[in-house]
């Protein structure tokens, strides 16, 4: 497995959203990931190759078109959280593959736990600090990918948080990588994209946000990256986690900058399905595709979204040849 993840994106990673998870965790600084105002002069996409043949997670589609996990991996989803809220970080780490990673978003420069033992103890931590799981409506699977809406509450005091969680899963049903996207634990006001969200159904976003989804992928998908970098806050961030560090890029003219790139880079979109939300989180699975329409590969969306309904960050992760 590579030091930053194991399906980079060959022709393009194009990485989106969250800002802030287990806030309560951070306290504890660990190891970096770095970022840049604005497209950089090498800013092309990765060419590194991904971990090995993609093995698809994807279980059964609902009636809404939504792609759950299989049954193993919705079996090791619940096990984690079990074992996370019992303070067993040996037994939550074993969910991961020896040499798996949990990369903190919320923290700056990022937070990096790696292999098992790492893992392990990182659990113990965030427990220690206060940091509890519960699940927030059903997850979804594209490749394989996963993306798991989580609620983070605290232990021994008022608290709250949100998140949406994302792994990559290897063959074996070993977690191999886990992005950390979201907030807990602080005074943050935010706002529900679901009114009434289910913990055991996908959450569908409300049709306000589809369009929003709908319209970012036809403006990539025709090279207009002035309008796709409009649906952006002013400050919204383009984050690409195919590089390590991450590459991020800042501001609307610079991610109409950079979205012109990876459209000339070969940059192609196409829906895997339906997306699910959570909190101001919405992630959106999108297949990476050619000029003719072929699959080339797939991935997972995530974007935070403001009050406004403006792109506040997203997280591109995923893999393509």
């Amino acid at each position: 497995m590579k030091e930053r993840h194991t399906g980079a994106f060959r022709v393009l990673l194009y990485l989106v959203i969250p800002t802030v998870l287990v806030v309560i965790a951070v306290a504890v600084g660990l190891s970096a990931c770095g970022g840049s105002e604005g497209p950089s002069a090498n800013a092309t996409p990765s060419t590194a190759s991904p971990s090995g043949s993609p093995i698809s997670v994807v279980g059964r589609t609902t009636a809404q078109g939504a792609r759950l996990p299989s049954d193993a991996v919705v079996a090791a989803l619940e096990g984690r959280i079990a074992a996370m809220n019992q303070r067993d970080g040996e037994a939550a780490a074993a969910i991961y593959a020896e040499d798996g990673v949990l990369e903190e978003t919320d923290l700056s420069p990022h937070g990096f736990a790696r292999g098992r033992k790492g893992l392990a103890t990182r659990f113990n931590e965030l427990y220690d600090l206060g940091l509890r799981l519960a699940p927030a409506g059903a997850p979804i699977a594209n490749g394989r990918y996963v993306a798991e809406p989580t609620r983070f509450y605290h232990g021994t005091m008022p608290g709250r948080g949100a998140g949406m969680l994302v792994f990559e899963i290897d063959a074996q049903n070993k977690f191999a990588y886990q992005w950390e996207i979201g907030w807990a634990g602080g005074p943050e006001k935010t706002f529900g994209l679901v009114k009434s969200p289910s913990v055991d159904r996908p959450n569908l976003p409300p049709r306000e946000i589809e369009k929003i989804l709908d319209a970012h992928m036809a403006a990539v998908n025709g090279g207009d990256g002035r309008t796709a970098a409009a649906l952006y806050a002013q400050r919204g961030v383009l984050e690409e986690t195919s590089r390590h560090p991450g590459l991020e890029t800042k501001g609307q003219e610079n991610i109409a900058v950079r979205l012109g790139e990876l459209h000339d880079a070969g940059l192609r979109l196409a829906p895997a399905g339906a997306s699910i939300a959570y909190d101001k989180y919405v992630a959106e699975p999108v297949g990476f595709v050619d000029d003719d329409g072929n699959e080339t590969g797939a991935g997972m969306l995530v974007f935070e979204f403001d009050p406004a309904f403006k792109i506040a960050h997203e997280w591109v992760i995923g893999w393509a040849d």
